[in-house]
């Protein structure tokens, strides 16, 4: 079940390098300097214990020991739903206070610094040759299609009490990656399979869409996986039998076998969080990645 509130959670820390910059006062008076908490954020106070990230447009908190409530710079209170151990904010926060193990910490988003580049004379202009991107249209709304479902799973399971938020937080940022595959025109398409099988039935509406761009790929990545947390010899031989199934699959239907490159991953990497039985049933998979 969701819940809304107005302090953050603990939750698993890990250390991180923390880089000093300007020194400021603490609610004891004592000196404090600024560190970094996260490859997103940094904290001035007692922050020891506290992570921030950013989490797409939103911004994810985790914490150790005892916390408050968290605040803006205008004093309007912030609110947080809660996702398992971890708290989600509504907005990408910028910078905020929050109280933590009883003192008050500065919490702020790391930005580029500004870059001044000496001004430089304007080039002679030049014919530029406009090169054509190759990509793969179908199979593109394809694979954007299939994450589009996942993604609204992922959001449904959120809603669950036993989902814990690390799994949630593994599978957004292994969802997001093959975002950014797709972004480049390397669409990657998923094809499940039954528990413990190995078998490929090929899908009509996918073959449709993979052939053209399989033909024309410059290389195709085929990884096979199962469901398990913890694998034992048989999911071994299972995920790399999936993977090699379809490249046989492929294979037969004229793909050239030189570009196709195979791997298997027994355990982890989940699409979803592992626990329910829709989750096992979509991580029970072969990635096929086609790079243009």
């Amino acid at each position: 079940m969701k819940k809304t509130v107005i302090f953050s959670i603990c939750l698993l820390a890990s250390a991180c390098s923390h880089s000093p910059v300007p020194e400021s006062k603490t609610d004891t008076g004592a000196v404090s300097k600024t560190v970094r908490i996260s490859p997103d954020y940094i904290a001035t106070g007692h922050s020891a214990g506290l992570r921030v990230f950013k989490y797409g447009k939103r911004t994810l908190i985790e914490a150790q020991g005892s916390t408050g409530k968290a605040w803006g710079l205008t004093g309007d209170t912030i609110t947080f739903e809660k996702v398992g151990n971890y708290l989600v904010s509504e907005n990408l926060l910028n910078d905020f206070y929050i109280r933590h193990n009883g003192q008050t910490v500065h919490i702020e988003l790391v930005r580029p610094a500004p870059v001044i580049a000496e001004p430089t004379p304007l080039p002679e202009p030049v014919k530029v040759e406009v090169v054509e991107v190759k990509s793969f249209p179908e199979l593109e709304a394809y694979s954007r299609d299939q994450l589009s479902q996942y993604q609204k799973m992922l959001d449904d399971l959120a809603a669950i009490k036993s989902t814990t938020g690390a799994d949630l937080f593994h599978a957004q940022v292994k969802q997001n990656a093959i975002r950014e595959k797709l972004e480049q025109h390397s669409p990657v398409t998923f094809i499940s399979f039954g528990f413990a099988k190995t078998l490929f039935e090929p899908d009509t509406a996918l073959d449709k869409v993979l052939f053209p761009a399989a033909l024309d790929a410059s290389e195709i990545h085929l990884r096979g996986r199962t469901d398990s947390v913890r694998a034992s010899k048989a999911d071994i031989w299972i995920a790399e039998q999936r993977a090699n199934n379809v490249k046989a699959y492929l294979v037969k239907n004229g793909v050239d076998p030189k570009i196709i490159k195979v791997s298997h991953l027994p355990e982890g990497d989940f699409l979803l969080p592992p626990q329910a039985e829709t989750s096992k049933a979509v991580n029970r998979r072969v990635e096929i990645e086609v790079k243009p």
